[in-house]
């Protein structure tokens, strides 16, 4: 279920084409100049429409991120079945990271904390992360011997993307662990390592 901006009243899109002009010229702009640099009025020179049409879309620009986080989330959860079919769970992992956390929009250290920071403020977007993706790969992972048994996979999972987010935040203010991909493969072993079951 994609995320919804809490106490919207807006409609659904009457046009997804115009919402996605919208969407994509934000997201060139968020790149190039930052979040906070970024006026609704630049937005709508870019995208080509008047400000009202934005308006009609999207509450704010604030709502605009939202709906980015939301569509990469969503397009993760829809490759579930796909996910449950990989060999192991480090594989299946990995592919959630590079579906949810590695894009172009992450490319900019500005948007990537806003991002994080309004997945980890909301409590509901947060359970979604876990129970919705990263859980069911946790338990498969059990299943198959892969993934350590001691700990309750829902603490596991969220364990995960805790580390996993925190580390894509850290990147975002410090820069430590070079390149935000350098950063997401660290944390990837980090995780591994944490959720391999004991030896013998």
């Amino acid at each position: 279920m994609p995320l919804q901006p809490k106490g919207s009243t807006k409609p659904p899109a009457r046009g997804a084409a115009t919402r996605a002009k919208i969407r994509d010229a934000a997201n060139a702009l968020f790149i190039r100049q930052g979040f906070e640099a970024t006026t609704v009025d630049e937005i709508v020179a870019q995208a080509g429409v008047a400000k009202g049409t934005f308006y009609a879309h999207f509450d704010s620009k604030e709502e605009l991120l939202l709906e980015y986080v939301s569509t990469r989330i969503t397009r993760a959860e829809a490759q579930l079945p796909l996910l449950v079919a990989e060999p192991n769970f480090e594989a299946a992992l990995a592919r959630v990271v590079a579906i949810s956390l590695r894009g172009k929009l992450w490319w900019n250290r500005d948007v990537a904390r806003l991002a994080i920071e309004t997945i980890t403020a909301r409590s509901a977007d947060y359970e979604e992360v876990v129970r919705g993706l990263v859980k069911p790969l946790v338990e498969i992972g059990q299943a198959r011997g892969q993934v350590r048994t001691d700990i309750a996979p829902e603490i596991l999972a969220r364990f995960i993307v805790r580390v996993l987010l925190g580390v894509v935040l850290d990147w975002t203010e410090s820069g430590i662990g070079g390149t935000r991909d350098q950063a997401l493969d660290s944390a990837l072993v980090l995780v591994m390592s944490a959720s391999r079951p004991a030896p013998g």
